[in-house]
Parts: structure tokens; C-alpha cells; sequence
């Protein structure tokens, strides 16, 4: 029998990786999950650790495949991968993670969120990034690194986001994507490169940032060791994605004037889709890329279904998530 071809899709979330296989005509063949914790050492910090973030994917990729994919007889072509945004992950210069990744619901940058928001300098820069100044903003976090971190901020020869982490473990390859950098708060994004005014206020360079590509950006490849151990051919299609925000707006089929989406998971937002950047003098609009002529835009909160995980912590004795108990058609 002829094997069939199928898309994998990745989709890094704040508590999981949630992984799919489609048929190519969208019909979906499988999904697998697995959790990864945050950790709050200190009063406003969200960290994850990287390494268990990478094997978490690698382990639930192949169950995925060893379960559903080969047993089926489907040929993945492509891998394409979604990804939370905001997190900061500083490497040297060998890619090694110098500590844990800072994930985007880390509050430790307020005063330097303070600082610059209202400034001539925030508004450039807010201007320029369409990200509002805030510490979910990598821009934020770095600065905060120069600061209280000399040590690790000096040690980086890069700053990762956990989707670049990811994908350089995977391929070698040091990318990251238009639609996830236009959330750094240091992608200029009506140039499409990297704000140098926001650049020099972090105190890094645009090298120390990954190449910006397009969401269909497809060069780089598979490494050959986990073509062997996940049985995949080495002409598979690594597509570099986007943000889990703006493919949720696009897959919810929210496009032109008069629509908007709510989500409410880990955060919220509302959004809207379209040609246009949002114009918002007090700064509280986001203007994430899609491609290179459409926009999502919209209003965050950064507490949304996270109060359901702190609830369970603070008052109740589970042996599982509330997620996974909450899927369960058992559970009343």
C-alpha cells in the first residue's frame, strides 16, 4: 500500500506542547500532548527550563509517530510549528542555555517597564515595534538582564525565544520568525528588521538576535540524528510558523472589518485582523505581523486560565492538572 502524505504541526504553549498530524486534505489523523512546569523561585518570576521543554516535544513526537503516523502508513512532509510568545532564552556561543528560559508571564521588569513607558524613547519604540512597553516584553526582560544579571547578560552571545530554541536543536538553524519577533518589543515592524533604537536601549546588537525570516520560511532541515531516531525522510519541510495568537486569529477565520476574537487560555485577548496598524496614543494596543501585509492587533490581560492552575495549588489535592481532569468525560 502507498504511503500517504501528512503535516505535523507543533504548537509550544505556556504549560504544553500540543502536537498534531493532518491529512492533506486537513482531515486530522492524531494529537498528542505533554506538560512541562513553570517555576516561580521569586516574587513576579516565570522560568522553564529549556532542556525539559526540548525532550518533552522529542517525547511526545514520538509516540505521535510510533502510534498513529508509521503504524498508519502516512509519510510526514512537513513539520510547521506554532509558539507562545514573549519567553527569553539567553545562549552562548554554542547555543548552550545560560539558565532557565523566561516565559512571558515574568513580572520582574516592572520598574524598567515603568521607566521607559511614557518617555519620548517608549513612544519611538512603541511606535516603531507596535508592542506595548510592558515586562511580558522581551525587550523588557533583556533589559532587565543588563541590569540585574551582568554575569549571564554578559555570558549571551545570543537571545532566544523558546520556539528558536527549539528549532536550532532541531535543525542547527538560528531563526526566528516575523510574526514572533514583532512580539520582542524589538522588531521594527514596518521595516521588517530589527529596531535599532530598541536595540541600544537593550544594550545588544541585532547579532545577538536569531535571523528574522518569513512564517514560510522552509531551508532549514531535519539534523540527520533525529531523521534516524524519529523515521523521518531528509527532505521533510521545516516551516518556521508563527505566534500561537496570530494563528489562532487565522484559524478561527477572523479576517476583514467587523470581526474579533476573544481567547482565554493561560492569558487573554481580543483581536482583530487587517491591513492596518492600530493607532493607540496611551500604548495599550499590541500589532503582532502575520505576514508581510497583514496585521493582528488587539488588547491582551495576562491572567486568564492560570487562575485555574494557581486555585488548584492554593486550595485543592490533585494528582493530575485540572486540564487533563476537566477532558475527562468521567469527570461530572
Amino acid at each position: 500500500m502507498k504511503n500517504m502524505d501528512c503535516i505535523l504541526t507543533i504548537d509550544l504553549g505556556t504549560s504544553a506542547v500540543r502536537i498534531f498530524a493532518f491529512e492533506m486534505d486537513g482531515t486530522i489523523i492524531g494529537s498528542t500532548k505533554g506538560s512541562y512546569p513553570t517555576f516561580h523561585n521569586e516574587a513576579d518570576y516565570s522560568e522553564q527550563d529549556p532542556e525539559q521543554v526540548f525532550i518533552t516535544v522529542l517525547y511526545v513526537l514520538k509516540n505521535l509517530l510510533n502510534e498513529k503516523i508509521h503504524p498508519g502508513r502516512y509519510r510526514p512532509i512537513t513539520i510547521c510549528f506554532s509558539a507562545a510568545m514573549h519567553s527569553v532564552l539567553p545562549v552562548d556561543k554554542k547555543g548552550i542555555p545560560l539558565g532557565n528560559a523566561i516565559t512571558w508571564s515574568d513580572n520582574r521588569g516592572k520598574k524598567e517597564a515603568q521607566e521607559l513607558k511614557g518617555t519620548a524613547m517608549g513612544k519611538i519604540i512603541y511606535d516603531a515595534t507596535g508592542t506595548p512597553i510592558h515586562p511580558m516584553s522581551p525587550l523588557i526582560k533583556i533589559t532587565w538582564l543588563k541590569n540585574h544579571d551582568k554575569d549571564r547578560f554578559g555570558r549571551a552571545a545570543r537571545f532566544l525565544s523558546l520556539k528558536s530554541y527549539l528549532i536550532q536543536q532541531l535543525t542547527g538553524g538560528n531563526i526566528i520568525d516575523y510574526s514572533l519577533a514583532s512580539a520582542t518589543g524589538l522588531f521594527n515592524i514596518h521595516t521588517f528588521n530589527w529596531e535599532k533604537e530598541a536595540l541600544d536601549y537593550a544594550g545588544i546588537s541585532a547579532d545577538q538576535l536569531p535571523e528574522l525570516v518569513p512564517v514560510f520560511h522552509s531551508t532549514t532541515k531535519l539534523r540527520k540524528e533525529f531523521q534516524t531516531s524519529l523515521g523521518l525522510m531528509p527532505k521533510i519541510r521545516i516551516i518556521a510558523g508563527a505566534s500561537d495568537g496570530c494563528l489562532a486569529t487565522l484559524g478561527a477565520g477572523v479576517w476583514g472589518e467587523g470581526k474579533a476574537t476573544i481567547t482565554v487560555e493561560q492569558s487573554g485577548a481580543v483581536r482583530v485582523a487587517g491591513k492596518e496598524v492600530l493607532k493607540d496614543e496611551r500604548q495599550r494596543f499590541f500589532n503582532y505581523v502575520l505576514t508581510e501585509n497583514y496585521y493582528v492587533s488587539g488588547g491582551p490581560t495576562n491572567n486568564g486560565g492560570v487562575i485555574f492552575e494557581w486555585f488548584t495549588k492554593e486550595f485543592g489535592s490533585f494528582n493530575v492538572r485540572i486540564d487533563e481532569r476537566c477532558s475527562d468525560p468521567e469527570w461530572p
